[in-house]
């Protein structure tokens, strides 16, 4: 999100931000004469909080599994060129246990087998967007089943919700709050009252 902004920004272009702190959660630019439509940009890791590789088996996706990426053998000198990346340029001693088990399985497998950087990268990031693009899909497709009612078709989550706690809030006053009900009562009630200090209550005393 933060590198859409500086594209946008260097383009003379506002977008308005929904933000808490450094976090961006939305950024909408406006529909610019003879330009661009009416454009929102959202972090999907907020409805789906987890790696990308574990949306594939989350979701039962048919897409291929995230490969394995040598990142710090990414620089410009090693563009062109065949290299043998080490299991420290895969950054293997930060993998879970069951990650490195299979990594080193992988490793042992492959490591005589010369690595295209340029092939590579453009085959890695195409995979990224693939594998999101399904699981935004099948998520969508899975927040529908779960909130239709006689009623209604269901919540389009990702039209209407930025986070998954707003989406699930949605469902809940879509679907199960009843007419002038309060949802949730504050536990302290709605009067702005702290707990006391012990030296205060001393005081009263």
């Amino acid at each position: 999100m933060v590198l859409v902004f500086e594209k946008l920004y260097n383009q003379n272009l506002n977008p308005e931000l929904i933000m808490k702190g450094n976090k961006l959660y939305e950024m909408k630019v406006a529909k610019r004469p003879n330009s661009n439509p009416n454009i929102v940009f959202r972090d999907s890791y907020n409805l789906m909080p987890m790696a990308l590789a574990a949306l594939v088996p989350t979701f039962g996706l048919e897409v291929e599994d995230k490969p394995f990426f040598p990142h710090l053998s990414n620089r410009p000198e090693n563009y062109g060129k065949r290299i043998f990346p080490t299991k420290e340029d895969y950054l293997a001693d930060g993998m879970m246990p069951a990650k490195r088990r299979e990594f080193d399985i992988w490793y042992e497998e492959n490591r005589n087998t010369p690595f295209l950087l340029d092939e590579a990268l453009a085959s890695y990031c195409t995979n990224d967007v693939e594998i999101l693009m399904c699981a935004l899909i099948a998520f969508r497709k899975e927040f529908f089943e779960t909130t239709k009612r006689q009623s209604h078709n269901g919540i389009d989550a990702l039209r209407e919700c930025m986070t998954i706690a707003s989406a699930c809030m949605k469902h809940f006053r879509t679907n199960h709050l009843e007419k002038e009900h309060l949802a949730i009562v504050p536990e302290r009630g709605y009067e702005n009252v702290d707990n006391q200090s012990l030296l205060a209550l001393k005081f009263f005393q």
